[in-house]
């Protein structure tokens, strides 16, 4: 079995060359990347099913991720692998009146969460067949002290805007070999799981990074506000801040800016997040933000409370900088 370093590092080189297709817009390098990170995890799943042949151990099967299918989801799989099979597999997969179990996808969610830092910093909600919503728009208002018998002196208003939440599908398609489906459903399901894991996770953070606002999210490094320009549905991007050390000054000046919402009020920063391109981490970061003390240990010399996240999404060169709560 290939060490775990070596997949991840693998892994990352072919996360990488998606996010520059999607930069470059080229549907066509997208899908020829896709299926090669398809056909690294598929060569992945089938050298330890190999391995763990004779395996029947429950819990020894869960540590390399292989799940105890529930009813619905054996079904289901079983249902697939079936059509799969039969000499016409596309008509055969029409007829299946079987829906892909919630519990899947679930379970997909978990492991976003667990495994990849950035994701876990959003609040995601559940609003079913919610288009639209009221925001508020005044920001921070103040109440007025008095005598408790006094007249009241201010009344508390609030501004509000409808604003659109209309849903955005991000979705991906599974080639699915021969092989594969000779392993029987539980470790289809493991296939299943991890191509969706690295291809939801890549997709998200692209999105949470630099969506352009239009058939995606508003990414951190778009602009946003009553007076931004959208030409057709793209917000515009930020203009980036440059800095020449990691120090107090810099990182707390960049930090004051956020120390004021879109109305101009003071607020408290806190929960901050760098991301920052895996490259950039080891060579640029890392380096600036560790020091060695006399006893020979490192240290963070970080000036400033930030939880330093490694995304790929992040163009190397650039650092996205912000509040997580804010997500």
């Amino acid at each position: 079995m290939k060490n775990r370093d070596f997949i991840a590092l693998k892994r990352g080189e072919i996360l990488n060359k998606m996010n520059a297709a999607v930069a470059a817009n080229d549907a066509e390098a997208f899908t020829e990347v896709f299926l090669e990170l398809c056909q690294d995890i598929e060569q992945n799943v089938l050298e330890e099913a190999k391995e763990m042949m004779n395996q029947n151990d429950v819990n020894v099967l869960a540590q390399r991720g292989v799940r105890q299918l529930t009813s619905a989801e054996r079904e289901y799989y079983e249902k697939i692998i079936d059509a799969m099979k039969s000499q016409d597999p596309k008509q055969a997969l029409n007829n299946i009146e079987t829906v892909f179990p919630e519990t899947i996808i679930n379970s997909v969610f978990d492991e976003l969460t667990t495994n990849h830092p950035l994701l876990a910093k959003v609040n995601a909600t559940t609003v079913s067949g919610l288009t639209r919503m009221m925001m508020n728009t005044n920001g921070e208002q103040k109440a007025a002290w008095g005598k408790l018998t006094s007249k009241i002196i201010e009344e508390l208003t609030s501004g509000f805007k409808e604003v659109d939440v209309t849903q955005d599908k991000l979705s991906a398609f599974l080639p699915i070999s021969k092989a594969m489906l000779d392993l029987g459903p539980a470790w289809l399901d493991k296939y299943v799981r991890e191509v969706l894991t690295e291809a939801l996770a890549n997709g998200l953070e692209y999105g949470i990074v630099n969506g352009t606002g239009k058939d995606q999210p508003i990414g951190m490094t778009r602009q946003v506000g009553d007076g931004v320009t959208v030409v057709s549905g793209e917000y515009p991007e930020k203009e980036p801040i440059k800095i020449t050390a990691m120090n107090l000054v810099q990182l707390g000046n960049i930090t004051a800016i956020m120390a004021r919402n879109s109305k101009g009020q003071a607020r408290v920063v806190s929960n901050l997040i760098m991301l920052v391109n895996p490259v950039d981490y080891w060579k640029r970061v890392l380096p600036a933000t560790r020091a060695m003390t006399p006893d020979g240990t490192y240290v963070s010399t970080m000036p400033i409370p930030v939880e330093i996240i490694q995304s790929a999404a992040v163009k190397e060169g650039t650092v996205t900088y912000g509040i997580a709560s804010k997500l």
